[in-house]
């Protein structure tokens, strides 16, 4: 699948450059899409931790707060 290919890459990312808040947040979206929520949520936790102005991150993340009737 090809989700499962695009985590596995974005893992590989994470491990040579453990601060890249869009490799998390591209790591979220796959999770995402493979409905892999709770990953998708610390991705995104993540993502936003290491870049609060990555407002992508934060709306994502709202939307699977949302998800789980979480706000």
């Amino acid at each position: 699948c090809y989700f499962e290919q695009a985590i596995n890459a974005f893992e590989k990312c994470i491990v040579l450059e453990k601060t890249d808040a869009q490799a998390h947040y591209n790591l979220a979206l796959a999770h995402f899409k493979m409905r892999n929520y709770d990953d998708s949520e610390r991705c995104l936790i993540r993502s936003k931790d290491l870049n609060p102005n990555h407002c992508y991150a934060w709306n994502n993340l709202a939307f699977v707060y949302n998800l789980f009737g979480l706000y």
